[in-house]
């Protein structure tokens, strides 16, 4: 519950910013955050309204209309989250709330000068990370994030295709068979400074996607993403396989497709070389909270034409400001350590 109210009060911060930085200019839209890692409660399994007006009969999927306003609809309102996949077309994608509480602009950004000094040759050849044993989570019917194990077959995931444990998989069934050329384990993590010594570095997603991605193309070595089926705010518009990054492991394939990746990578030296500088002028140019900003502002201005009605504060007569919210937080600060912990988790642009 404390890992939630953090992100919560990281994405209310967030949204101080943007109202700080746009002011008037930034639409009146009605939205809910998921902190969840992976979508929930959209347009598959249930019906998003958008006008608040109540319907003439029950609506499948929707709450009792029992007790609320005439003239309001209860929700589910438009959801906004960090990841989706494209069984979930209609959640809107936001940044990841690591952005903010680890300061990505001055930790990842900044220290590209830093990992540039480790010439390109210099790199070690293999394929290196370090996970925890996070699962990929998923719905059984949401074909584009079923995993297939080696050969094709279907033995990656269980719990009727709810849970897959991908990170174990590939350590287990292809990191270890292959010693000399994949480093992928749940071994100590090492730092940042560390991967940049590595010339291929692995990005093996988590409950959906991994913000550990943002943190390496920074780098300057070769990425090579798993293609799990979720993706983030900037996944479709950004990334380019053989681009700016190389991908392995996608839908219909098996993990061992990473080994035909790699002997690329190693035969077409110069060519893996541009493609992870690319990867690093992907990032320090898109990727900063100037663009994390420009992308909220036509977010939010996308969902206020989307709208079929205006907005106004009459119809939500208990709404809080978030300003208040934070300040009501702020003010528990000495009495209440677990309030505490949350508001002093940092936060920068």
């Amino acid at each position: 519950m404390q890992h939630h109210a953090a992100i919560h009060l990281t994405n209310m911060r967030t949204l101080l910013h943007l109202e700080e930085t746009f002011g008037k200019h930034l639409p009146d839209v009605p939205f809910i955050f998921t902190t969840s890692d992976t979508p929930r409660h959209v347009s598959p399994t249930i019906v998003n309204t958008s006008h608040p007006t109540l319907p003439s009969g029950p609506v499948p999927g929707m709450p009792s209309t029992k007790g609320a306003r005439a003239s309001f609809a209860p929700p589910p309102y438009p959801i906004m989250g960090i990841c989706k996949s494209d069984f979930w077309p209609d959640l809107l994608l936001v940044p990841n709330f690591h952005f903010y509480n680890k300061n990505y602009d001055n930790t990842s950004l900044g220290a590209i000068p830093e990992y540039a000094r480790i010439p390109w040759e210099e790199r070690k050849e293999v394929l290196f990370g370090r996970f925890t044993d996070y699962q990929l989570h998923r719905v059984p019917r949401d074909r584009s994030t079923m995993k297939l194990g080696i050969g094709g077959k279907a033995d990656v995931c269980r719990d009727k295709g709810v849970s897959c444990p991908t990170r174990t998989y590939f350590m287990e069934r292809v990191a270890t068979k292959n010693p000399g050329r994949i480093d992928v384990s749940a071994a100590a993590k090492r730092p940042l400074l560390h991967h940049a010594s590595i010339k291929y570095l692995a990005n093996m997603e988590g409950q959906g996607i991994s913000s550990r991605l943002e943190q390496l193309l920074p780098i300057g070595s070769l990425v090579f993403k798993e293609a799990s089926g979720y993706y983030a705010y900037y996944y479709r518009t950004l990334l380019k396989p053989g681009v700016n990054m190389l991908e392995f492991w996608a839908h219909g394939s098996g993990p061992e497709d990473v080994l035909e990746k790699l002997d690329w990578a190693r035969e077409n030296d110069d060519k893996a070389r541009r493609i992870a500088a690319a990867g690093v002028k992907t990032a320090a140019t898109y990727l900063t909270a100037n663009g994390r900003a420009c992308y909220w502002y036509r977010l939010l201005h996308g969902l206020s034409r989307s709208l079929a009605y205006t907005p106004s504060l009459d119809q939500w007569p208990q709404a809080q400001p978030l300003r208040e919210v934070v300040a009501e937080l702020e003010a528990r600060r000495d009495r209440d350590p677990w309030v505490r912990d949350v508001v002093e988790e940092p936060w920068a642009p």
